[in-house]
């Protein structure tokens, strides 16, 4: 069975910002359906955080705004966190809940 995949150019203008097309993407991928049948359903976002010196993850203003789209959906959420050994860095549940 082949699935559906959606994909969006990192193009931005001031009418259409990748902000906006996060939440575009979330529309068009059936994501809201799913979240509107299922009210209060728990969705993991899981993801990985970067690490001082990385530019491989996703930046926090993202996740924020999927954080936020799910909410005002009615959905509940859990930042779930891609570990891994960190050098220099030590991540702690209080930089973790600063995007909650």
């Amino acid at each position: 069975m082949k699935s559906e995949v959606y994909f969006s150019d990192l193009r931005a203008s001031a009418r259409r910002n990748l902000l906006d097309k996060i939440e575009r993407l979330m529309e068009k991928g059936g994501f809201d359906d799913i979240l509107k049948k299922n009210r209060g359903a728990l969705v993991a976002i899981k993801l990985h955080f970067g690490e001082k010196g990385n530019t491989a993850f996703i930046r926090p203003v993202y996740i924020r705004r999927i954080v936020d789209h799910i909410i005002k959906l009615g959905g509940n959420h859990s930042l779930l966190m891609q570990t891994h050994f960190m050098q220099e860095q030590e991540v702690t549940a209080y930089h973790i809940s600063e995007l909650q």
